[in-house]
């Protein structure tokens, strides 16, 4: 699954750490990225094995580096 996220004031080359959790507080994924170019959206593939049923998931963005801007939680629902 393909998941593409719009970041905002992270430089490009920043790194970005996200955490991937059921919304139920569950872990799902974690990992780190570099930010995408300005007006680039950030990927994050992650296999379908990774996702235990359809459900309700919240994924956690946040700077991995320098002076970091609040967390952002996306949140979203999966239908497979």
């Amino acid at each position: 699954i393909t998941i593409a996220l719009d970041v905002n004031g992270v430089p490009a080359g920043g790194r970005l750490a996200y955490d991937l959790r059921t919304a139920g507080g569950l872990p799902v994924v974690s990992g780190t990225a570099a930010a995408p170019s300005p007006g680039s959206p950030l990927l994050l593939l992650v296999p379908v094995s990774a996702f235990g049923a359809d459900g309700s998931y919240v994924l956690t963005v946040r700077a991995g580096d320098g002076p970091e801007p609040a967390p952002v939680d996306y949140r979203f629902t999966l239908t497979k």
